[in-house]
């Protein structure tokens, strides 16, 4: 007798569906309702870090816009004192030298123009400065917003896989039973067991594998997820906004964080030891 074929194989095969739709049975909490309740904590923190990663996003912005405002201005005042030397490099050959009223007019404008440009480079330096670490800023909440954004969409995926099998696990798990069933089968009516079937090629168990492959994951992996209808991906979307993916990449690396905060370190107490000295 093939040993596929005796009646304690026949009873596996008889329990094969029973075993796996019981396993279905279970109540997994599939209303619309409570999957929101479920993931409404980390939608919480999503919107509280999205907030942040704006805030702080706006902070940069408006940074970044005195700088270019001060750079602007610089560029508007050294044109004025090259303008103003070349006007009094011009009134000093037309007056032979005399320092006329209008002649000294000019210079004093283009002294006050050159002077001014060397103020316009230290206040850039000290808000360069004091803006360096904005941009890390941004970088840490949209680091945060983005780590979020993932932990819900684990939760959410979750959660929407456990509504479809309370929904249709029974019907799923059914089937899945029946075409193994069907492979086992197939394996039992080998002509001759010990050399027609091998072990991870051709058995029951790699056919009924290559089924759930080529029927369930391999269309998974093609599929792109979507909004549609889903509420929770109406309001975070199926992926962080693209910006947030940008703005991660401003985060300092380690070394230039421990830098920055040995530099600030020193030169608080160089002003230390300087107002002690007054």
């Amino acid at each position: 007798m093939n040993a596929l074929n005796t009646p304690k194989r026949k009873n596996e095969e008889e329990n094969i569906i029973k075993t796996v739709t019981a396993g279905a049975e279970v109540s997994l909490n599939g209303s619309l309702k409570d999957h929101r309740q479920a993931v409404e904590p980390e939608l919480n923190d999503l919107r509280s870090n999205r907030k942040k990663w704006q805030a702080a996003r706006e902070a940069q912005d408006k940074a970044e816009k005195i700088i270019r405002t001060i750079h602007l201005r610089r560029e508007e005042t050294q044109a004025q004192a090259k303008e103003m030397t070349e006007k009094f490099h011009a009134l000093f050959e037309e007056t032979n030298g005399e320092l006329t009223a209008a002649l000294k007019k000019v210079r004093s404008e283009g002294m006050l123009a050159k002077d001014t440009v060397i103020e316009y480079d230290a206040l850039l330096t000290r808000r360069e400065d004091e803006f360096t670490t904005v941009p890390w800023a941004t970088g840490r909440a949209a680091h945060d917003y983005i780590q979020t954004h993932k932990a819900v969409l684990k939760k959410h995926a979750h959660q929407t896989f456990r509504r479809f099998l309370d929904n249709h696990g029974p019907e799923l798990f059914q089937a899945l039973a029946l075409v193994r069933l069907a492979c086992r089968n197939d394996e039992a009516g080998m002509p001759d067991n010990s050399t027609g079937v091998y072990s991870g090629i051709n058995d029951a168990e790699s056919e009924f594998r290559r089924f759930l492959d080529a029927s369930i994951i391999a269309p998974a992996k093609s599929a792109r997820p979507e909004v549609g209808d889903d509420e929770v991906l109406k309001e975070t979307g199926v992926y962080p906004e693209p910006e947030a993916q940008a703005d991660a990449r401003l985060r300092p690396s380690p070394m230039d964080a421990h830098n920055h905060y040995v530099r600030k370190q020193e030169e608080a107490k160089k002003a230390a030891q300087q107002k002690g000295r007054n």
